[in-house]
């Protein structure tokens, strides 16, 4: 009942960090950190987890030990690539003076603009809006208060929720 698919691997892409107003530099294009080479190989093909029947009693007590190694190396292969990717975007930061810059500018735009009163607007439509929800509770859960901002939202109205010492974070896949 496995449903077999051609995976699609990108290598990860970080993303350039605009300040309004701020003096223009050169534009120069992110740098990109090195895809984790845990990725399965590009025509190999992706299993997806069987579904779980909550209607079948006892599904999970009598599995055997294979479909439990499977499910234990599945989880484990997720946190290892996890793990993988952390570990280059930490080097990204150490090794390239550009992603450098553009981390540490935000992170001054956002700490300035907070002690003025500012929240952090995150914006981004698709995977992108998840992870922008996902950083929203990650600085809320740090005291720094953040707002979600759905684009399509903002365009019918919702832009008058952005006040004078706001930072607005837009999150793209594509960089466009």
């Amino acid at each position: 009942m496995a449903d077999h698919r051609q995976c699609e691997h990108q290598p990860v892409q970080t993303s350039a960090v605009l300040v309004l107003n701020a003096t223009k530099r050169p534009l120069i294009p992110p740098p990109s950190p090195p895809t984790p080479s845990l990725l399965s190989p590009p025509d190999s093909a992706c299993e997806t987890p069987e579904a779980l029947d909550l209607n079948t009693p006892g599904n999970l007590i009598n599995k055997n030990e294979e479909v439990e190694r499977k499910w234990l190396s599945d989880g484990l292969h997720v946190l290892q690539t996890e793990a993988s990717a952390l570990n280059s975007l930490a080097t990204l930061y150490q090794t390239d003076p550009t992603a450098r810059r553009g981390f540490t500018t935000a992170v001054d735009t956002i700490t300035r603009h907070r002690r003025l009163g500012g929240r952090l607007i995150i914006a981004g439509v698709g995977k992108s809006g998840h992870i922008g929800k996902k950083l929203v509770a990650t600085f809320q859960s740090l005291a720094i208060p953040a707002v979600f901002l759905h684009p399509t939202e903002a365009l019918h109205g919702d832009l008058g929720l952005l006040g004078p010492h706001d930072v607005v974070m837009l999150i793209t896949f594509s960089g466009k």
